[in-house]
């Protein structure tokens, strides 16, 4: 199934469409301290200073982005392992594309989790729309794995 996406400037990119990959350092960083050889391609372990540095930055940036009108959803524990999950991961996704309509967006996924932005005209509304959908799409808690934790905000 080919899905469609939109881009940051508003065009459209079909899912099969390669994403460049910008390959992470993994050369260590002075006054940093890794406690085991990263695997290739994956950064060093950090400091706990500069990890704590990171998260301060990201909390600026997503002032900066919610004072520009922005408004964010982030979903976790979101891993599709299976088939229904996959079907209720591609549900989430549809449901973000409903509640977008027309307005500017972006999505951010990782690896258990997604984050969903929209900003223009009643964006705050669609957010709160997008959450209910994702509430009621929410799989229920198994013993030992937990469900999905949905959050306002980018973090």
């Amino acid at each position: 199934m080919q899905r469609s996406r939109s881009r940051q400037d508003g065009s459209r990119r079909r899912s099969n469409e390669k994403v460049p990959h910008v390959p992470h350092s993994t050369q260590s960083r002075p006054g940093t301290r890794a406690s085991h050889h990263p695997a290739p391609g994956c950064a060093p372990v950090t400091s706990d200073g500069e990890a704590q540095l990171r998260a301060d930055r990201l909390l600026v940036a997503e002032a900066h982005d919610v004072a520009e009108g922005w408004h964010f959803l982030t979903v976790e524990n979101l891993a599709p392992n299976g088939r229904a999950d996959a079907l209720l991961y591609e549900e989430a996704l549809d449901a973000f594309d409903r509640a977008v309509g027309t307005r500017e967006c972006r999505h951010r996924g990782r690896v258990h989790g997604l984050t969903f932005g929209i900003r223009g005209d009643h964006a705050e509304q669609r957010i709160a729309w997008l959450r209910r959908r994702l509430e009621a799409l929410r799989p229920p808690a198994l013993p030992g794995f937990g469900t999905w934790d949905i959050r306002d905000g980018a973090r």
